[in-house]
């Protein structure tokens, strides 16, 4: 019965309509991949003329923190009450001339 099953005319059509479908893509393939030259992104590039270097005396120099966690993070070194509330991380941040300061904290509320 199961060898009668394999050499139907329309199993055998089935097989043979695979195996075309099967050669055809693999076909299609390898000629894509002769046609596509490889190109490692890690290899060295010419950079070219660089900018000059940025001055040491000249323009303004910016103070601040880009990283800093309020009470509101629920992770880190001192979680909790410890920690310090946002008004106050920003009046100390006023004391001391920041320019700029960016809080980054970890909540998984927000």
């Amino acid at each position: 019965m199961i060898k009668d099953i394999f050499h139907t005319n329309k199993t055998n059509r089935l097989i043979r309509v695979a195996f075309t479908m099967l050669a055809t893509m693999c076909a299609i393939h390898s000629t894509q991949a002769q046609q596509t030259k490889h190109v490692n992104p890690w290899t060295a590039k010419e950079l070219g003329k660089l900018p000059p270097i940025a001055s040491l005396t000249d323009g303004v120099w910016l103070k601040g923190d880009l990283h800093v966690h309020s009470s509101h993070s629920t992770d880190g070194v001192n979680p909790g009450p410890e920690r310090h509330p946002v008004k106050t991380i920003i009046a100390f941040a006023k004391s001391v001339d920041f320019g700029f300061i960016g809080i980054t904290d970890h909540d998984n509320h927000v």
